[in-house]
Parts: structure tokens; sequence; C-alpha cells
């Protein structure tokens, strides 16, 4: 691409142009991703690739990740590129995700997670591992919408699974894998594992820009969730003022910019009244519990200590919450673990 670039005649080939685009995107590099994604809507050409997909097709892919126009748009986009691409393109997935990705933002759960699951099997039979467990994590997110954890939970392990077998770890589709895998161990109250995963989530961080909108949104949010419910406000902070920096310069994303400034204020809140920040982290660990259906006695078996240890720490958090009852502490938790949704 380099070459090209100083060879000085890459508008010819607009499809390499497209997959240029796609490339310095993954790797987080949006300014030049911006040059060739330029290059290659500047000019509009007829015409087929070597593997039956047209150019209107490559392009309308590209477009249709890029987000630039609203999710009405993004959408329409998705489905001339499903149509243009050949069948045997691995980018034919990715537009099922991302009409998904489309009826998400706007709400409609149940369209999002069929097209969710059509592209968890489109992507199986291309091989392309990385954008299903990707996908998986995008259901992961429909469960909990639902308020469906263990769903939630399954969907998480399968992603989580190829990650970790496959290597891919340092990959852009990964993002929002350790994300959602961090959310789940919180709620799960495997404070350990979900700081592992928080932090493999913040290292992905320079991968995720306004070059691909949508899914680097997405993922911060569910970051800076994790972050929040660890009590790491700094960070918490941090990922939101990028998610909201990226929506600065793609406008018209559906409902992500409400929960971008929902999530906001909770870190804000939180930071300026000691909640749950300024907990302990057995407290942290202590606090998804209350919201299941286990007693002290089964917490406290949970966790490896004495019922009054588990006695104390509620107590102790209920006075830093400013509630007076498990019911009060539970309706907390739901509000920030809950109503930033995904």
């Amino acid at each position: 691409m380099s070459w090209l670039e100083e060879a000085r005649d890459a508008d010819s080939f607009p499809a390499i142009a497209a997959h240029a685009s796609l490339l310095y995107a993954l790797v987080g590099e949006a300014p030049r991703a911006e040059y060739w994604s330029a290059l290659a809507t500047g000019q509009h050409r007829d015409g087929a690739l070597a593997d039956g997909s047209t150019i209107a097709g490559t392009l309308a892919y590209l477009r249709s990740i890029e987000a630039r126009d609203g999710t009405a748009q993004m959408r329409l986009d998705a489905r001339r590129a499903w149509a243009g691409l050949s069948p045997a393109s691995p980018y034919r997935a990715t537009m099922r995700h991302t009409e998904g990705l489309a009826w998400l933002l706007e709400g409609d759960l149940d369209r999002a997670d069929d097209l969710f699951v059509e592209a968890v099997e489109a992507a199986e039979v291309s091989g392309a591992q990385p954008l299903a467990a990707m996908v998986l994590a995008e259901r992961a997110g429909v469960a909990v919408e639902r308020g469906d954890w263990p769903a939630a939970v399954s969907a998480v392990h399968l992603a989580t699974a190829i990650v970790v077998d496959g290597g891919y770890g340092s990959y852009w589709t990964s993002a929002l894998v350790h994300a959602w895998a961090a959310r789940t161990a919180l709620h799960l109250g495997l404070r350990t594992e979900a700081i592992e995963h928080t932090r493999r989530a913040l290292a992905l961080r320079p991968l995720l820009t306004y070059a691909l909108p949508v899914v680097s949104t997405q993922a911060l949010l569910a970051t800076g969730q994790a972050c929040l419910g660890l009590g790491d406000l700094h960070a918490a902070a941090a990922v939101v003022r990028q998610a909201q920096e990226i929506l600065h310069r793609r406008p018209g994303l559906g409902d992500l910019p409400e929960r971008a400034a929902a999530l906001g204020a909770l870190v804000r809140d939180a930071a300026a009244h000691g909640r749950p920040g300024t907990l302990t982290p057995a407290e942290v660990r202590l606090l998804p519990l209350l919201a299941t259906h286990l007693t002290f006695p089964l917490i406290a078996e949970r966790l490896g200590v004495s019922r009054n240890t588990v006695k104390s720490q509620a107590i102790s958090m209920y006075r830093k919450l400013g509630v007076s009852s498990r019911s009060e502490a539970v309706a907390l938790w739901e509000q920030l673990d809950g109503s930033t949704g995904s």
C-alpha cells in the first residue's frame, strides 16, 4: 500500500483502495484509512473482481463499516454489499453483522440477534474466526439487554475460547470480546478474571478509532462499564471521552450517543459521591452477587469467607453507597450494570 501511495495511481484500483482502508482501520491508523477511503469512493467504476465480487459491492461494504451517514444508510449499504460480494467472500459475514448492528442501534433486538446468528455462521464457514468471536460478544450484549445473563455468559465463553485458541488477543475484533468477558466476570463475582479482561481491553484502545466507529464505540463503552464496576474511575472516564470523540466524528449512530452520555454521568456521579469507586476490592466483588438469588451463607461459601465477613462487607457497602438494604444496593447495581446497556 505504501508503494501504491508513492506510485500515485492507487485511484486506478478502487477495490484495492477499499481493502487498504480496512487494513489501516484495523491497526488504528485512522488518517491513512481515511486517505484510502477517499481514493476508493472518489470515482465510480463498474466491473467485477477475480472472486466474482462487484466493485460496487466492495465499495458498499466499505461505506457500511465506516457508518458515515447514520444507521439507515449503514443498513442499506450492508444489503447492497451482501448482494454484490461473492458468496466466497469472507466480507459477506461482516455485512450480516453490520446490518444487525444497524437494527441494534435502533433498538430492534430481535432483528439484530437474528442477523448476528447468521453472521456467526457465515464467519465460521469462511474461516473468519476473529469476526465470529466479535459477533458472539455482540450476542452477549443483546442477551444482557434482555436480562438473560446466562446466555451472555455462554456467548462470552465461546468468544473468549476462539480468541485464546486462535491467538487473536491483539486483534481489533477482540476488544469487544475482552470488554464483555470483563462485564460477565464482574456479574459472576470473578474480580481477578474481570481485571485481566479489562486490562486486555484497555490495551487495545489505540485500535479503537472513528475509522470503524460502531464496534469501537461499543467496545469502549463496555470497557468503561467494567472499569466502573472495578472502581477504576480514571480509566472509565478516559474510555468514555474516547467514545464521545468517535461519536463527534460519526454522528447519527442510533442510541450510542445516549449510552455514552449515560455512562459518563454515572462515572461523574461515582466520582462526586464516592460511589462505587470508594468500595474496597472485596466489596466490589460482593456487589454483583447481591443481585443474585444467593443468600449470605451461600455468598460466603462462593467467596471462601465467613458469613460474618460477608455481612460486615455488605453493611460497609450500604453505608458508602448511601442505601439501607440489600434491595436498594441491588437497584443501584442494576443501574450501574445495566442502564447504559452494551
